[in-house]
């Protein structure tokens, strides 16, 4: 797999995991709110982060590829 992949395919184990571990809580109180909006902010953070990764690896693999022309 190219390294685009490979973070196309954290990010994606990423969001399933999350995805379901919100899908299977239940709020009982402000404070699982507030520990919500903590996991969906991290969450946030991560998937900018593994944006930017992946837009960098794509431009690598992009200039690998012009490089063997």
């Amino acid at each position: 797999m190219t390294e685009s992949q490979i973070i196309m395919s954290e990010i994606n184990r990423t969001v399933n995991r999350v995805g379901q571990q919100l899908a299977n809580k239940i709020i009982k109180s402000d404070n699982d709110l507030d520990n919500l909006m903590h996991n969906l902010e991290s969450l946030t953070a991560k998937l900018k982060e593994n944006q930017k990764a992946f837009h960098k690896a794509r431009l690598r693999e992009h200039e690998l590829c012009f490089a063997k022309v």
